[in-house]
């Protein structure tokens, strides 16, 4: 399991695997902080072409196709372990995460800003809500859960502790305020070089926000707790600051990922059915699809994305890479309703090209 790890990650975290400097310069491209003249409380950081498989045909046929080699894009994520949800899982999956089954303080002792400094604690049961929000949106998407450290979330606490204390949201680099000791700054200073960080009053909004990453066209942070690759995560909180520590985290205490998890890509929004709601996936909304980098390979093509029911398609170039993201011409505006999504370039480790297309549908959980 630990090779697993390391091959399905390797693409999202070799910039974060090699010296301190290379991981603060990744992370202050990303960087969850406010941004002047933008919306508030935000993270920081045509026609059918011919031949085209229309959705029902596809989600009905378990994805294919006739002629040529054709990736099974059904669903995001592992199909046999976490096979594609309906409607109604996703809701009810989300409903009962929903920050309102959050205890009205979320705080189990208040932090101090004075010396001596108390970081704080977070309920129990608002942690277990965050992690079990955090593995709902990983579910929809096909993934495994992910489990919840203590230890990691003692020094994510730190590190969210530290920033609010100094007025400071960023990845490391942040001085050693007056009076506090040298191993809790470096404690806390640590926990923001290797988390995504969230200048927020609500858990949940937080790990929702990740997710969304408004703003930022690599959606850095929602690839790191959307990964195929970790494990483990921590959570720090102190109101108006959130540290989701992701990297260099502990071990897991149980096989959380199952030795045959087997996936070819993972996207968000997922493909099936997924929930079309402002706090998950806004606008400008920025779709990405992560392939399995010992599987394919992606050079330079183009993202097609098709309004179904009146054909209207966005293209945009792409570069290749493991990892392809949508909308960088903040020229889409998603809509309730079907839409097919096609990545050209695509081969497998054979060099033979592949078919990449799959289908979402987005619709209202509130409403069904």
């Amino acid at each position: 399991m630990k090779k697993n790890i390391s091959q399905t990650s390797k693409h999202i975290i070799r910039a974060c695997t090699g010296a301190a400097a290379a991981l603060l310069l990744f992370f202050s491209a990303c960087d969850f902080q406010p941004a002047k003249n933008t919306e508030r409380n935000r993270p920081v950081g045509g026609g059918l072409s011919q031949g085209r498989v229309l959705p029902n045909e596809f989600l009905e046929s378990g994805g294919g196709g006739s002629g040529g080699a054709t990736i099974d894009t059904v669903q995001s994520g592992d199909k046999k372990n976490f096979p594609m949800l309906s409607k109604k899982d996703i809701k009810d999956l989300l409903d009962k995460t929903d920050a309102k089954h959050l205890p009205q303080n979320v705080m189990a002792e208040e932090p101090s800003f004075t010396p001596p400094y108390k970081v704080g604690k977070v309920k129990k049961e608002a942690l277990e809500l965050s992690v079990e929000r955090l593995n709902a949106l990983r579910r929809i998407s096909g993934l495994y859960p992910v489990e919840m450290s203590d230890t990691d979330n003692d020094n994510a606490q730190y590190g969210a502790f530290l920033m609010k204390l100094t007025n400071q949201f960023k990845h490391g680099g942040i001085p050693k305020p007056d009076g506090m000791s040298e191993d809790d700054w470096k404690k806390g200073n640590n926990a923001t070089a290797t988390s995504n960080i969230y200048p927020i009053n609500n858990l949940i909004g937080a790990i929702d926000g990740y997710n969304r990453d408004p703003g930022n066209p690599n959606v850095g942070h929602r690839l790191y707790q959307m990964s195929p690759g970790i494990t483990t995560v921590g959570i720090g909180f102190v109101p108006g600051s959130h540290c989701e520590k992701v990297i260099g985290t502990s071990k897991p205490t149980k096989n959380l990922k199952p030795a045959d998890f087997d996936w070819n890509f993972v996207s968000y929004p997922a493909a099936g059915y997924f929930p079309l709601e402002g706090n998950l996936f806004g606008s400008p909304a920025f779709w990405h699809v992560q392939f399995h980098g010992d599987k394919y390979t992606v050079g330079a093509g183009k993202i097609i994305v098709t309004r179904v029911d009146t054909g209207e398609q966005w293209v945009e170039e792409h570069g290749g890479g493991g990892t392809i993201i949508f909308n960088k011409s903040n020229k889409w505006r998603p809509e309730l309703g079907t839409y097919t999504f096609e990545v050209t370039g695509v081969r497998n480790k054979t060099n033979i090209p592949e078919r990449f297309v799959f289908t979402t549908e987005f619709f209202n959980r509130h409403t069904l």
